[in-house]
This record gives C-alpha cells, sequence and structure tokens, in this order.
C-alpha cells in the first residue's frame, strides 16, 4: 500500500515534494525531542550533536591522515540533464576528502555502525554529512542490545548505504582502498555478504578472509580505523571509479567474445518494464543483444560493458556496470517518469561515456511503459 501510495504521489512532483517536506519535518521534530530529552544519559536514547573526525586528524587530537584534503566537483550538468530534471541536487554531488581515522575503545552504533564519541556525539563523516545527519539509523535510536567487545584493529565498510548491488560497489568497495595505510592484521566489518559479487570482488582485492558480516548494531572497538566514505550515495564520486576500474577491469572475462550493443534487461523487482516482451523483441531485430547482469559472474560482466559500443536499459543497480565502459560508448537509459534519477548519467560523465535519457510513462510501482516509436527514434540506430 506505502509503495502504491508513493507511486500515486509521484505523478505530481510539486505534491510529492511538498508531502516529502512535511512529512521530514515532522519526524525531524520527533527526533529533536527525544535528543533533548535523553541527552544526560550516554545509554539511553540518540546521539546529541556530532563531531568530525576529519578535524581531529587535521588538529592533531587523533592518528590518522588525509590523503585528499579537497573534494572533486561533478561533471558539468545542462538544464535538461537527468540529474537536474530529477531535482535530488545530484548535479551538485562530487568527490568528499578521503581520510581515515583512529579511534582507541571506539563505540559503533545503529545498523549502519556510525562511530560515537564519548560525548555521544555521531561522527559526522560516518553518517555522510549534511544529507543524512539527522536521519541515519544512528541517530534514530533509544536503546541497544549491550555493547559486543571486538579486540584488536579493525574497520568497517558497513553503513545505512551498504544494502544491494549499486551500493556495494560505489558506497562500500570505495572504502576499502585506504587498507594500506592500516596495521596488516586489521579486521573488517561488512554488511552480510549475499550476493555472489560481494565474495567475488573481496576475492580480487585480496581480503576476503579478514572479513567478518555483521549485522551487530552496538559494538565497542578496541581500536578503530575509520575509512571515511568518499561521497554522498547518488553523486559523481570520481575517487571511487578511479578505484575500481584500476582494481577490477583487469579481471574482465572475454573468453566467450563480447557483442557490441547490449541492452541490460532488469528482470523482476520494481523499475522494470510494463512492455516487456515488446521491448525486448524490438531490441533484439535491431541487433542489441539482451543481457541480464544479475545471472552472470563479475569477470563476464566487466567484460560485457568494457567492450561495449552502446549500453541501453532501464533505470536500475544493472546500470552501475558503466563502471566499466570506454570512453565514447553511447549509454541510452529508460526513465521511469515517477522516478527520475541521475545517478547513472553522473556516472556515465565519469568514465567519458554519452548518456541520453528517455522519461517513459510509469506505473506507481515504477515500471515503464515504452513507446516502441519513441524508442526506435531514441536510439536512432
Amino acid at each position: 500500500m506505502r509503495t502504491f501510495l508513493l507511486g500515486q504521489l509521484r505523478r505530481w512532483p510539486a505534491g510529492y515534494r511538498a508531502a516529502r517536506r512535511v512529512a521530514r519535518a515532522a519526524s525531524g521534530a520527533w527526533w529533536s525531542a527525544l535528543r533533548l530529552a535523553a541527552a544526560p544519559s550516554r545509554e539511553v536514547g540518540p546521539p546529541f550533536g556530532s563531531f568530525s573526525a576529519r578535524r581531529l586528524v587535521e588538529d592533531g587530537t587523533v592518528a590518522g591522515r588525509v590523503i585528499h584534503p579537497a573534494g572533486l566537483t561533478p561533471p558539468p550538468a545542462t538544464a535538461d540533464s537527468l540529474r537536474v530534471r530529477a531535482e535530488l541536487g545530484q548535479e551538485k554531488l562530487g568527490s568528499w576528502p578521503v581520510f581515515w581515522s583512529r579511534h582507541r575503545e571506539a563505540r559503533l552504533v545503529g545498523r549502519s555502525l556510525a562511530l560515537v564519541d564519548k560525548q555521544k556525539r555521531v561522527c559526522f563523516e560516518s553518517v555522510y554529512g549534511p544529507h543524512c545527519l539527522r536521519t541515519d539509523p544512528a541517530t534514530r535510536f533509544w536503546t541497544l542490545p549491550p555493547a559486543v567487545r571486538l579486540e584488536g584493529p579493525w574497520t568497517s565498510v558497513v553503513s545505512w548505504w551498504s544494502d544491494g548491488f549499486y551500493h556495494w560497489f560505489m558506497d562500500v568497495l570505495p572504502r576499502l582502498a585506504l587498507l594500506g595505510e592500516f596495521p596488516p592484521a586489521t579486521r573488517i566489518l561488512v554488511p552480510p555478504l549475499t550476493m555472489p559479487c560481494q565474495l567475488e570482488t573481496l576475492d580480487w582485492l585480496g581480503v576476503r578472509e579478514r572479513c567478518v558480516p555483521t549485522t551487530a548494531t552496538h559494538l565497542r572497538v578496541e581500536d578503530y580505523f575509520f575509512s571515511a566514505p568518499t561521497a554522498m550515495t547518488g553523486g559523481s564520486d570520481a575517487r571511487a571509479v578511479e578505484f575500481l576500474r584500476a582494481s577490477f577491469l583487469g579481471r574482465a572475462d572475454t573468453a566467450a567474445g563480447t557483442p557490441r550493443k547490449i541492452f541490460v534487461h532488469r528482470a523482476g523487482g520494481r523499475r522494470g518494464l510494463v512492455n516487456e516482451a515488446e521491448v525486448l523483441d524490438l531490441m533484439t531485430q535491431r541487433g542489441w543483444t539482451v543481457v541480464n547482469p544479475a545471472a552472470l559472474p563479475m569477470a563476464r560482466q566487466v567484460a560485457l560493458f568494457a567492450d561495449a559500443e552502446a549500453v541501453c536499459g532501464v533505470h536500475g543497480a544493472g546500470l552501475v556496470n558503466l563502471l566499466w565502459c570506454r570512453a565514447g560508448c553511447r549509454v541510452f537509459e529508460l526513465a521511469p517518469s515517477n522516478y527520475l534519477n541521475g545517478v547513472y548519467e553522473g556516472l556515465a560523465a565519469l568514465v567519458g561515456a554519452q548518456h541520453q535519457f528517455l522519461a517513459c510513462e510509469a506505473t506507481p510501482d515504477f515500471k515503464a511503459q515504452v513507446s516502441l516509436a519513441a524508442l526506435g527514434k531514441f536510439l536512432g540506430d
């Protein structure tokens, strides 16, 4: 029911945005009141206030290093680009400073395992800065289970944004780029490993044996090495793209050959296609090879996108494979009109691909109804 109502409201963007503002304001007021009520107690209620781990490193309060002190700006976006049309502020989101910090007897709380200090303040960077400072799960709890203690050196890539294929690549793995800065014995807290790509990529990085999947919501860590997120999720993160391409492009499996034009088939779930059979038939007739990335090993996914001259698909996690595309690759994204999101436009820009989008009529559950005539004109091949 919630999905249906949300989809219906998305048909009127102005009303949708207004309703979200009201809901967020009401929720924020409620949690602000709870913070005030629980502020004196360190064991009950959500964190009260925040601190910057980067500033602690810069002023010498804690050990650490700022590797890239200045953030990178996002690629330019035109007024009619998908990042602007989506009205999510993505045209303003670029890479952030890259740094790590060391914290003795650290406390990690909530489903996002955010860092909280002895004054009951949450680490600004561990909850993605200003974007989620009051909405991250680590800032919205009343009580927690007894803390589990972890001995020795640890780091974590768990956050509010660590579920699913897209977040694994863009929000989780980039935080492992700094492992060389930590002691060799440092173990890694990771979200539950439920996807083959997670095991494959951890093997490729040579760290799988050091990883400990967890669903814990309260930890006390003897020696914690905080590796900061490199950008707000959904932004254009050049640091992450650079690290991922350097780490994984060489793993491409081209043994079976690679087609030049691929259509990314999103099988099942939301944000698929209403008239899927007709669209797939049209694409096949025009010489496109239909692929379902979720059914393929990661090495094969890397190969397909690295060699493609053109990629087409409905908005969905499979398009995170644009990471591997060559400069000049043409990208055609089919965007449900009630779920506009410019994340893959930004990703395409970072690898030098040429992105276009076609806004399509959509159902309340965000499935795109694609006009075959419009699709044919859109592709222009």
